[in-house]
């Protein structure tokens, strides 16, 4: 199964030394309070965040949320915009999926209905978040089942939390993230059943198609990774009533028809008697 060259879901990297989380800790609870102007190192950590920082920044980020979410209480504005600009950098918003997807402290977050605030700032930078949305459900995935063909239930677990988080996280985007359903749906394509060990199905797509060969995943990582996709895009896949057609602007069709047909000017009500 080649696992020395996988990694955890996100794609997950080893944590950052947390020697300063104290600090930074410290420090940004004072900007959420208030305390810091707007321009302050905070925010431009934020934007030009390494992965290793962003992990940093992340914990403290999703720990304000999991409080805020466990409280019923939405999460604080200065944390939103703090959080925007993390995910909108590859490494901001990686390092922040490797923070609040794998640590259990964070369940609170993921407990329906999820905050709008969270869904808005992963919304507002399709790229790159729409590519990590959908490579985390399928690492997580195959990750897992490695994890359970070498007997490891306790990795097992950590990678199924992992995939569970991933999959709330897309099924709450995919209705609203531009470009979401398409992705989806393109790695599916990759993880079709091959005619061979080195050969995609027809239509596969390049690119995912060279993202699963590159983690060498076989034919049971892609089924798993397929199954997920199946469940998650049942809904995309079911053919819409109507032909897609709006069903006001079906309505309004056939009472124009109707009107014609029958001599009556449309929209003009009787007036008198």
């Amino acid at each position: 199964a080649h696992v020395s060259r996988m990694r955890l879901a996100t794609p997950v990297a080893e944590e950052a030394p947390l020697a300063s989380t104290t600090a930074e800790e410290a420090r940004i609870r004072a900007g959420l309070r208030g305390e810091k102007k707007e321009g302050s190192r905070a925010d431009i950590d934020a934007a030009t965040a390494s992965f290793e920082d962003a992990q940093v920044l992340g914990k403290q980020l999703a720990s304000i949320l999991a409080e805020s979410c466990a409280a019923g209480q939405p999460m604080p504005a200065e944390a939103v915009t703090m959080l925007r600009k993390l995910v909108s950098t590859t490494s901001g918003a990686r390092g922040w999926f490797v923070s609040l997807l794998t640590d259990p402290a964070y369940d609170a977050v993921f407990t329906p209905p999820l905050d709008p605030s969270l869904l808005a700032a992963i919304e507002a930078s399709p790229d790159p978040n729409r590519k990590l949305l959908v490579m985390n459900v399928a690492m997580s995935t195959a990750t897992e089942q490695v994890h359970k063909e070498r007997g490891n239930e306790e990795l097992a677990a950590a990678s199924r939390l992992t995939r569970d988080r991933s999959r709330v996280l897309l099924t709450a985007l995919l209705p609203r993230m531009s470009g979401l359903v398409e992705e989806s749906m393109r790695l599916r394509t990759a993880v079709e059943p091959w005619p061979s060990d080195i050969e995609p199905a027809d239509g596969a797509d390049a690119e995912w198609t060279a993202f699963t060969k590159k983690w060498k995943y076989g034919a049971e990582q892609r089924a798993a990774i397929k199954k997920e996709l199946d469940g998650l895009l049942t809904t995309y896949d079911a053919p819409l009533p109507f032909g897609g057609i709006p069903p006001e602007l079906l309505l309004a069709v056939c009472y124009l028809a109707y009107a014609y047909v029958n001599g009556q000017p449309p929209f003009v009500a009787q007036l008198g008697s």
